[in-house]
């Protein structure tokens, strides 16, 4: 869509509701500023420009390249919604595994933990936590140094066998 910034009933950048817009929109205008642009642009518009001597003809570029960028816009918007869709089917599968599994980040932060570990171990609140905070400092230096290691070297440093409490057999890598 191309708008004058000045409509009779507001301004351009007013078509663009609220989130995600449902379509593209170029902003254009006789009177502006940087500061203007950019907070069009930071609304939502794909692109902001005045009108000025050859408008006519830089005007056909000026929508060509705004195509282009919604293009690219849904094609992010449908790789964001399959990675979405993605994560969310690994996580299923994680939480229906009988083994422990769980992921951190670099900081060690637990990012996942699935069902048998909250079961086994309680860790209904370790998401979002690092080990320091919900182990004692004895547990949680020995498992940051064993976190530090896996990711040195970049595989599995011990596999641990043990029962839970109903007595199944678990598995935990570390």
């Amino acid at each position: 869509v191309l708008a004058d910034w000045h409509l009779p009933d507001g301004e351009g950048i007013d078509l663009l509701p609220p989130g995600e817009a449902p379509f593209g929109l170029v902003v254009m205008t006789a009177q502006g500023d940087e500061r203007l642009a950019v907070g069009a642009l930071k609304r939502g518009a794909l692109d902001f420009f005045l009108k000025s001597q050859g408008f006519f003809e830089t005007l056909p570029l000026v929508m060509e390249r705004a195509l282009r960028e919604w293009e690219r816009v849904l094609e992010l918007r449908v790789a964001r919604s399959a990675e979405a869709e993605a994560r969310e089917r690994l996580g299923r599968f994680l939480d229906e595994l009988p083994a422990v599994a769980l992921l951190k980040d670099a900081e060690g932060r637990y990012l996942f933990v699935n069902r048998a570990l909250r079961e086994d171990f309680e860790a209904r609140d370790w998401v979002g936590r690092k080990a320091s905070e919900i182990r004692s400092p004895a547990v949680a230096a020995r498992i940051e140094e064993e976190d530090r290691e896996a990711l040195r070297r970049g595989e599995v440093l011990q596999e641990v066998i043990f029962r839970d409490a109903q007595g199944r057999k678990r598995w935990y890598h570390q």
